[in-house]
């Protein structure tokens, strides 16, 4: 608007679409410098002991516009919060984590029809010494044979998911299992089929 007025809906429409492009984009550059740094030692973790359910009740309140407009059912077990443990990590890191897995259920979840409600079950259980995070969705699935290299630099997203969400690469979950990785703990996908959903695992340690 320096030089003239600019129409609301083009702004709306192009600019602050571009804006937001642009920004995602830092943060996917900032967290790829962070994954370098990280594995030649120049990059500590900022160890404190978080609440998990805290990080995700927060993704999933940035992300009710997405939730309301696919008319999805996020359940969380246990569904009280003390149940959740507090656990030693880098909540900027898990907030990264589980924003990429959240945000992938939702988005690779289809919109059928507003009288079907699919859900997303986010679970924690504890597994001796270790806490599971699982996520499950009912969306497009994975092909089988690409759940192997899912956590790789090299991985592309399939024809299906880039059909739903032409600009998905599957980046976010490269740099996702390098987080896990640098706080010692383990990530993994299961998927029978495309069209059967997925479920995500994250399994952290209880304790230093």
């Amino acid at each position: 608007g320096k030089y003239e007025e600019i129409d609301q809906k083009i702004k709306e429409k192009y600019i602050n679409k571009t804006l937001n492009s642009t920004n995602h984009l830092i943060k996917l550059v900032n967290e790829l410098l962070d994954v370098s740094q990280m594995e030649i030692g120049k990059k500590p973790l900022d160890i404190k002991f978080i609440n998990i359910r805290n990080i995700i009740e927060g993704i999933i309140k940035e992300l009710q516009s997405d939730i309301k407009a696919k008319n999805l059912i996020i359940k969380i077990i246990p569904e009280n919060k003390e149940e959740w443990p507090i656990l030693p990590a880098d909540q900027e890191k898990l907030s990264v984590v589980f924003s990429n897995l959240i945000n992938n259920a939702v988005k690779y979840t289809p919109l059928i029809n507003s009288r079907q409600t699919p859900q997303i079950v986010i679970q924690g259980k504890k597994i001796n010494s270790l806490y599971q995070i699982s996520i499950k969705d009912e969306g497009i699935g994975i092909n089988p044979e690409e759940v192997p290299s899912l956590f790789t630099k090299y991985f592309e997203s399939g024809e299906q998911a880039q059909k739903l969400y032409a600009t998905g690469r599957g980046i976010g979950l490269f740099i996702a299992a390098r987080f896990i990785k640098a706080l010692n703990g383990k990530i993994w996908a299961e998927s029978r089929r495309i069209g059967k959903g997925a479920t995500f695992y994250v399994e952290l340690p209880l304790t230093t």
